[in-house]
């Protein structure tokens, strides 16, 4: 029911068809096979009969394109070109997993109207849902379920134990209450590859023997929190790790960690006003993170807390 015609590589395109059209196609589609598959008897198939020649057999050859946001621009365009030449071909079909903004970034200059272009190469695009808020957080959870498998229960809930160790930390294993705070750092997280950095560097810094910090979880919330920030925001952590430490040499009373965020973060978006700067949307990435957690969460607020693992959290900030 949806009309066609030729496209400008010279295969029929259907037009209009809209992301919710072509899910629906695509469910009929399988739904179809799976009728078939029910009615077809059981067993193997049945062989030909002897002498008779065998058609060519229709098939079809599906590419499948992931992480060309991290390729540089020149190869990022490259691949762009391949897909649009292997979609006019019948027989192969194209799935690319891409950020639209890097692309458009990775092709200006190279054709003449980047978003056109990225238009007619992807037939069907489809956007993911922004990975932040809850639905991070419970991603998290997830991962936890392998990071603390002894309390699988707890970390499915999100009940239980909500408390921190009392003693030095020698093991990769969390508590239940350590592991549910730090499903909640996901909240910083940009993508469900930088929760998982951050449940892997986590795990690593928190062994260390830090020194001068004491045994109460509010320890291993600073570090929690310094490195969320670190692993969602790069940039922006080694700011503010050196305007926790420059705090701390100051001597400055009554100044909390939120204040010191809010400060730092001025500093960029009150002199930018840019609607596309990425540093001003990291920087409401953390704050808005970091308020949703203070509602939540009973974190540490002295900066005292944070100034004692600034060390351990700058030995992760080498780029990756």
């Amino acid at each position: 029911g949806v009309p066609e015609d030729d496209g400008p590589r010279g295969k029929r395109r259907a037009q209009p068809m809209s992301t919710t059209m072509a899910l629906a196609a695509m469910d009929r589609e399988v739904a179809a096979y799976e009728a078939a598959l029910r009615a077809a008897p059981p067993g193997p198939p049945p062989r030909p009969p002897a002498g008779a020649l065998r058609g060519p057999q229709a098939s079809r050859t599906i590419v499948y394109v992931d992480d060309l946001d991290r390729c540089d621009p020149a190869t990022a365009a490259g691949v762009l070109q391949a897909i649009d030449e292997l979609g006019s071909q019948e027989s192969v079909a194209v799935v690319a997993a891409v950020d639209a903004q890097t692309l458009r970034r990775a092709i200006a200059g190279r054709v003449a109207e980047p978003a056109a272009y990225l238009s007619r190469v992807f037939d069907v695009p489809f956007g993911l849902r922004a990975f932040a808020g809850d639905p991070a957080v419970r991603f998290m959870r997830s991962l936890m379920r392998q990071a603390v498998p002894s309390w699988p229960a707890a970390l499915a809930t999100g009940n239980g134990d909500r408390t921190g160790r009392t003693s030095q930390v020698e093991s990769f294993e969390m508590t239940p209450g350590e592991a549910l705070f730090t499903s909640e750092l996901a909240r910083f997280c940009p993508t469900p590859g930088a929760a998982r950095k951050l449940l892997a560097v986590y795990r690593l810094a928190r062994t260390a023997p830090v020194a001068g910090r004491n045994a109460d979880p509010a320890g291993q919330q600073a570090l929690g929190i310094l490195m969320a920030i670190l692993v969602g925001a790069p940039a922006q952590a080694v700011q503010v790790l050196g305007a926790v430490v420059e705090s701390l040499a100051a001597g400055e009373d009554g100044a909390t960690f939120r204040k010191l965020l809010e400060k730092v973060a001025r500093e960029h978006t009150a002199g930018c006003g840019r609607a596309t700067c990425g540093s001003c949307a990291d920087w409401s990435r953390v704050l808005r993170a970091h308020a949703d957690l203070v509602r939540a969460q009973q974190v540490p607020q002295d900066v005292g807390a944070y100034a004692a693992w600034v060390d351990e959290v700058a030995r992760f900030s080498f780029p990756t």
